[in-house]
């Protein structure tokens, strides 16, 4: 690679290139669900490699940003999200508070979808053929959290994340140095089991946009 262009770059270009492939044939779409489902698990071949690539191209980002007089101070993986459980915590949280619904038909039959404000079905016993259909939520008012073939997407994920960091899970991730720059600032790295010693993250009163 050190006489090819930057790896980031490289791994967009083969980007690009893999979602080309997807699409000439629906079959290859099988390939992709196998690989998301590996990396999620964990423990494998395809999650090793996905880290190391992965670290590989997060490195770059932090020097690309930092020339643009950008730090970070912590990065948070799906990867934690989903083995210490941030994930099953809010899942939990979400259908107890009914703000997660199993579709049973349509094309998000077998997925569980949040539906958007002011969209929820009709709670009345009985109700006529019309009325029902009237009361069915849109497809297009349905967001998909958690795929049919059981991978969670980047929302629910992003979800369980933004519950850590108001307090609201009483989970915690790892913490390791991973990345310092020029000015000697730290920016850390979640991890399954990290460093005894780190600063506070999460745990918010209110966030700013």
């Amino acid at each position: 690679m050190t006489r090819q262009s930057r790896f980031d770059y490289y791994c967009w270009d083969l980007y690009a290139s893999v979602a080309h492939w997807y699409a000439e044939n629906k079959e290859n779409l099988r390939f992709r669900q196998e690989t998301l489902h590996a990396i999620e698990q964990g423990n494998n071949e395809s999650a090793a490699v996905a880290d190391v690539i992965s670290i590989a191209v997060l490195r770059r980002h932090l020097e690309t940003m930092d020339r643009l007089d950008i730090e970070y101070d912590f990065l948070p993986r799906e990867s934690e999200i989903l083995h210490l459980h941030f994930w099953d915590a809010a899942f939990t949280k979400l259908k107890e508070g009914g703000v997660l619904f199993f579709e049973t038909e349509g094309k998000n039959k077998g997925c569980w979808v949040m539906r958007r404000a002011g969209t929820s079905k009709s709670e009345r016993p009985e109700v006529s053929t019309e009325d029902a259909e009237k009361n069915e939520v849109a497809e297009e008012d349905q967001k998909v959290i958690v795929r049919s073939n059981g991978t969670v997407g980047y929302v629910g994920k992003d979800i369980a994340y933004h519950l850590w960091k108001f307090g609201l899970l009483g989970r915690d991730f790892g913490y390791r140095k991973f990345y310092r720059y020029p000015n000697g600032h730290d920016c850390w790295l979640s991890t399954a089991v990290g460093a005894l010693e780190h600063p506070h993250f999460g745990g918010v009163r209110k966030s700013t946009t």
